[in-house]
């Protein structure tokens, strides 16, 4: 076929060669383009940061700043901002009338502290700030005992009420019970019913029911005997008399029953 332009041109052996050096030259003119652009551009950035009031920043890397306490720390500062808490100090603390203490510490200041306030200040307390202390510390100490004593005296009034309503409730069980004893006493289950009013008052009361009923009539009449005076029926705002009564005459009509059905086998 018919040779390329870079063939005729081209000397035989040179073509690598010719190919590097216009490598090279491609690479230098990019490199060139590249440096121009990017130098360009940041006047461009620059002065468009100027005109907005933004300055550059600068290339060098500036040291973090050290924190230093102050060569010369003032004793005579405001007392709020004197250290709070059990002062930490390798020195030990100089006591003081008054509950204070004399605190110094180890870059040489000294403060005061107050072991039961806690509180603390760079100023020595004298006169009228130490009477001060003193007199609140008074204070807060009578308050605190006068509530201690307020506690305990509400608590003893309240156990020796329950102690009492105990004792009350007690007595009245047992002569409840004494009471309802001596009204079943001996007496069947169709002489409860017909008295059952006697000792729980308002309680229903059956047609005369004798020793020959019939079972059928001594049941209807003991299922609303007991619907009557069961605990559970009684009302809240009952007496406490009344609700041991209604556990006493429950108690009382449920073992006659059950003795007159183990009898007649009801």
């Amino acid at each position: 076929g018919e040779p390329s332009y870079f063939t005729k041109t081209m000397p035989r052996g040179g073509g690598a060669g010719m190919r590097g050096k216009m490598s090279e030259s491609v690479s230098s003119s990019s490199s060139s383009l590249d440096q121009d652009f990017v130098q360009s551009m940041s006047k461009v950035t620059a002065k468009a940061a100027a005109s907005n009031g933004f300055k550059p920043a600068s290339r060098h890397r500036q040291e973090p700043a050290t924190s230093k306490p102050p060569a010369n720390p003032s004793p005579a500062q405001s007392p709020d901002s004197a250290p709070t808490g059990q002062p930490k100090s390798s020195s030990p603390a100089k006591q003081m009338t008054g509950g204070w203490e004399e605190v110094k510490l180890d870059d040489g200041r000294v403060y005061y502290y107050h072991r039961l306030t806690r509180a603390s200040r760079w100023d020595k307390p004298e006169g009228a700030v130490a009477d001060a202390m003193e007199q609140r510390i008074q204070d807060q100490e009578r308050q605190k005992q006068a509530a201690v004593e307020e506690r305990r005296r509400k608590r003893e009034v309240e156990k020796q009420a329950k102690d009492e309503e105990a004792k009350a409730r007690d007595n009245l069980t047992h002569s409840v019970g004494e009471e309802v004893k001596a009204w079943a006493e001996g007496k069947s289950i169709h002489q409860l019913l017909n008295e059952l009013d006697v000792v729980f008052e308002g309680a229903p009361t059956p047609n005369l029911l004798t020793a020959n009923s019939s079972a059928p009539e001594i049941k209807r009449a003991y299922l609303k005997a007991i619907r009557f005076c069961h605990p559970d029926k009684i009302g809240r705002d009952a007496t406490m008399k009344r609700k041991l009564l209604s556990q006493a005459v429950f108690g009382a009509v449920n073992a006659a029953y059950e003795r007159r059905k183990r009898v007649e086998n009801m």
